[in-house]
């Protein structure tokens, strides 16, 4: 390998491209028409030293001071399939084809020997520093010898000038659209050198596009970020029906439309027969929304949707004057009886047809077998003009129409005076016939129940039990001189008629009885009943049957009876439940006293046993429990308290009225001590009484 000792020279001469102009000792023939001067050409190696391959049947290898090595790739002569490589102090790494095949093997001699089993190698400086790394394929096959060892007889377009004796290029010598690399003239179609400006794309964050004719901000191997589609080498945000979204998918027919980044429908977006429901097209098949135009069905006079029609399916979904049929609101019509008018109305029974809107007969032929149309309605033929199943007039003789008969008459109405209607047949009144008495035709009754010659009367057997006939007329026997059923006069003991005529009696009121009597149900009885006076406590007071009797004359001043007992072995006097008002423990005590209607009962139970829980019953009579349902007057107990009982009362009726005492003493079974009071309040002094 020799260094050229006129770099120089050399290049000036390979820029006329007349190599017989240059000497080796001096420059072109004439100066002013060489080529341009040594300031115009391409910077020199620091040191100036070329490598220059000596094989001609191998790759070239020159060697240069590069610090990065560029590699350029390209077939050898003829069948050349090796590729040259040159290092410069470039990081740009470019692979291409020699521009044309090799025709004739290298003029000078490698100076080392190669097998061409590995692509040649050629160290050359870059003409300018670049930084950028490309690797092109060869653009056609050699079609010329490889000039890189032949001491640049003629150098090819990509290396337009020969540097000791190699081939190489310049920044500026590559032209429009190219840049230098390696060498090489490379085209700018990559990221870093893109278009006819070798724009550098990676700069303002972009890519070259395919065709390497300008800077685009995507490309299908460069694609945009998530929610932007690549368009013409743009990236434009998703938001469109064809591309939605984060992921830029196209939205289908039921979500058509891209709303803020997710496929939706909107109002106008679903096509024809569907309509937005939940963000998504549905099938226009509810009330609201039928058919292919999405008809509000509800809005109309045929609210239901069906198979995408607006129907009815009833009359009174049509509204007033119209009707349902076969799923349409039709008019109801003049001549419908089954619609008739503006109401609709069913026409049926006495107004069986339609007629100008209205519901009515025209003539009697519209009403069946029995009726006749009047007035526009049919009417039963029960008249005298229209009667029976024919409908025939009645004649003279038999005027009425009875139950589709034609009779003389129905009730005395329809008779002339002195005649009643018997039968349908009007009939002469009698002059004994009570219910038809006399010219008038009378009806006997009351005091005159009897017909006697045309007159309304009585006799002695026409007035009844309990009455008699005087002077025409009947008389209720109600005095003492005819009292009663039989109508007897009254005399001896029973003077009285009562009231009514019920029969005789010894009074009627006080007045009628001796001062020491009264009257009581027509008899006269004594003020006292010297039975109910006096006490009798021989009784033993374990059962009703055995009460023991307060007489009236001692409860007028308040009998009291000091410490009594319940027995343990008495009268269970137990009645039906009957709650906390009326609680019954197992053994009881009787007494007795003799009450007038009027007269007012007090009686007050004091317990002597500390935990004896004491009751009262009051009964009338003296069955007690074994007739408790008309007998009970009531129960006197304060709701189980413990404390003393008082038991007030006014007799409704005379009589016996019968008190049981009873309690408990810490169980339904025991016994208590107490001290019982009984008084009356009588009505008169002395409590009748002597």
């Amino acid at each position: 390998m020799t260094r050229h000792p006129r770099w120089p020279l050399l290049v000036a001469c390979l820029l006329t491209a007349s190599l017989a102009a240059c000497t080796a000792d001096s420059g072109p023939a004439d100066p002013d028409s060489g080529p341009a001067r040594d300031a115009e050409l391409p910077p020199l190696p620091p040191d100036g030293t070329v490598f220059v391959p000596t094989d001609t049947s191998t790759p070239d290898t020159v060697t240069t001071p590069d610090t990065v090595p560029d590699t350029v790739t390209a077939p050898d002569s003829v069948t050349d399939t090796d590729t040259d490589t040159v290092t410069a102090p470039d990081t740009d790494t470019v692979t291409a084809p020699d521009s044309a095949p090799d025709t004739a093997p290298d003029s000078a001699p490698d100076s080392v020997t190669d097998t061409d089993t590995a692509p040649d190698s050629v160290t050359a400086p870059d003409s300018v520093t670049d930084s950028d790394s490309v690797t092109a394929p060869d653009t056609a096959p050699d079609t010329a010898p490889d000039t890189t060892t032949t001491g640049c007889g003629s150098c090819p377009a990509d290396r337009p000038f020969c540097n000791d004796g190699v081939c190489v290029c310049s920044g500026p010598s590559c032209g429009t659209g190219a840049f230098c690399a390696a060498g090489v003239c490379q085209p700018c179609v990559v990221d870093t050198h893109c278009g006819a400006t070798c724009a550098n794309c990676v700069g303002f964050g972009q890519v070259c596009n395919p065709a390497g004719t300008a800077c685009v901000a995507c490309t299908e191997g460069a694609p945009c970020q998530p929610g932007y589609l690549c368009q013409s080498g743009s990236c434009s945000p998703c938001n469109s029906a064809g591309a939605c979204g984060l992921e830029c998918e196209a939205c289908d027919g039921t979500t058509p439309a891209c709303i803020g980044g997710n496929c939706v429908c909107s109002s106008s977006s679903c096509p024809g027969g569907t309509w937005c429901s939940n963000l998504a097209c549905a099938a226009c098949n509810t009330d609201t929304h039928c058919g292919a135009s999405c008809v509000d069905c509800s809005a109309t006079s045929q609210p239901v949707c069906v198979q995408g029609e607006c129907r009815c399916t009833a009359d009174i979904q049509c509204g007033p004057g119209a009707w349902c049929l076969s799923g349409a609101c039709e008019p109801c019509g003049n001549g419908d009886p089954g619609h008739c008018g503006a109401s609709c109305a069913v026409c049926s029974g006495a107004t069986p047809l339609c007629i100008d809107g209205s519901c009515q007969c025209g003539t009697s032929e519209d009403c069946g077998p029995g009726a006749h149309c009047e007035g526009g309605a049919c009417l039963p033929c029960d008249d005298g003009a229209h009667c029976g199943p024919s409908c025939a007039p009645c004649d003279t003789a038999t005027p009425v129409c009875d139950d589709g008969v034609c009779v003389a008459c129905i009730d005395g109405t329809d008779c002339g005076g002195g005649t009643w209607c018997d039968g349908g047949v009007c009939v002469s009144c009698g002059d004994d016939d009570p219910q038809h008495c006399g010219a008038g035709c009378n009806v006997c009754g009351g005091k005159t129940p009897a017909c006697i010659s045309g007159t309304c009367t009585c006799s002695g057997a026409s007035c009844g039990a309990g009455a008699q006939c005087i002077l025409g007329g009947c008389v209720l026997c109600d005095t003492p001189s005819a009292c009663g059923a039989s109508c007897q006069p009254c005399g001896g003991a029973t003077p009285y008629c009562a009231a009514g005529g019920s029969g005789c009696v010894a009074c009627l009121d006080d007045s009628h009885c001796a001062a020491a009597d009264h009257c009581e149900s027509g008899a006269c009885v004594p003020d006292c009943q010297p039975g109910g006076c006096a006490s009798d406590l021989s009784p033993d007071g374990k059962k009703c049957s055995s009460a023991k009797v307060v007489g009236r004359t001692a409860a007028m001043n308040t009998y009291t009876l000091a410490t009594q007992m319940t027995t343990s072995f008495g009268d269970n006097d137990d009645l039906p439940d009957m709650g906390t008002v009326c609680w019954d423990a197992k053994y009881d005590a009787f007494w007795r006293v003799w009450l007038f209607a009027g007269e007012t009962l007090t009686v007050n139970l004091t317990k002597v046993a500390s935990s004896f829980d004491p009751m009262m019953k009051l009964y009338r009579g003296t069955s007690c429990k074994s007739n408790w349902e008309q007998d009970l007057v009531g129960c006197f107990q304060k709701n189980q308290d413990g404390g003393n009982e008082t038991l007030s009362h006014v007799a409704t009726v005379d009589g016996w009225y019968t008190i049981v005492v009873d309690g408990r003493h810490a169980s339904d079974n025991g016994t208590g001590s107490y001290t019982i009071s009984i008084a009356i309040a009588c009505v008169d002094e002395g409590c009748c009484c002597q």
